[in-house]
Order: C-alpha cells, then structure tokens, then sequence
C-alpha cells in the first residue's frame, strides 16, 4: 500500500491511500466556538444586548457552516473511495 502526506498534520506524518482517516471529525470546532464565547465575554459582550446576539449569531452561523463542510467532504471522501474501488482491476490488492 502507498502512502501519502497528511495535510494539516505535522511534517512527515503519512498515511496510508485508502485508509479511513484517523482523529477528529470535527476539528475542535466546539471547542474553538466556546473559546470564542469566553473572549467575547471576557471583553465586555453582553449576551442580551445587541451586539451579544450578533456575537451569538455569527457563532452560530459559523460553527453550522463548518459541520456542513465536514459532512460534506465525509461524502465526497466515500464517493472517492467507491470510485477508486470500482476503478481497481479484478484481483489488484487482494490476496487471492
């Protein structure tokens, strides 16, 4: 089996073609929208207050943008794969 740089994954790191990815699906978005939330708060962003629920919104807007990228790269990624599978000649890979 080759292997293939990762990208976004420190320097040399590889993984097989073909193999699932391995971590995270959801590249710390919860995490990074709460982080967020915390500096807006620590700077003075009154949740109730206008410009709060604009911070709140766009939060919003971005963490649900962000899970639709995921899904839909989850599904371009299995597409990939069934057509890579499909494209394999009869035998290649197998032990048989």
């Amino acid at each position: 089996m080759s292997r293939i740089e990762r990208p976004g994954a420190p320097e040399g790191t590889t993984v097989n073609v073909g193999a699932a990815p391995v971590g995270r699906r959801d590249f710390g978005l919860a995490e990074e929208v709460a982080r967020v939330e915390r500096a807006a708060l620590d700077w003075g962003v009154h949740v109730d207050a206008l410009e709060g629920q604009f911070v709140r919104a766009l939060l919003k807007a971005i963490e649900e943008t962000g899970k639709r990228i995921l899904r839909r790269s989850a599904i371009l990624r299995r597409c990939w794969r069934r057509r890579v599978e499909k494209a394999k000649p009869s035998g290649v890979g197998s032990n048989g």
